[in-house]
């Protein structure tokens, strides 16, 4: 399977040298678990479902979005599971 979804994808340059402390153990913990297939919104959305107040869970949705789009975003994981999750989703796996 992964012959077929394996494609050369363009990647961006990013800095992660600029990170701060809390932004670097974030991205570990999402490029970790998407070693797993799954997709960044579905950890997103995993991660903010501990959080009850609707306030907050707000305002950690834009900081994962805000490290999601700086430092993952078109990257070969981030391409990968979306490809994969969307091979699945035909399957009726999800």
């Amino acid at each position: 399977m992964s012959s077929h979804i394996n494609t050369e994808v363009k990647t961006q340059v990013r800095s992660k040298k600029d990170m701060t402390p809390n932004e670097a153990i974030i991205y570990s913990l999402i490029t970790n678990q998407m070693n797993f297939n799954l997709t960044y919104f579905k950890i997103r959305d995993e991660a903010l479902s501990m959080i009850e107040q609707k306030q907050a869970r707000s305002r950690k949705k834009k900081d994962l979005d805000s490290i999601y789009e700086r430092f993952i975003k078109g990257s070969i994981a981030d391409e990968k599971t979306k490809e994969i999750n969307s091979f699945l989703n035909v399957l009726g796996i999800d």
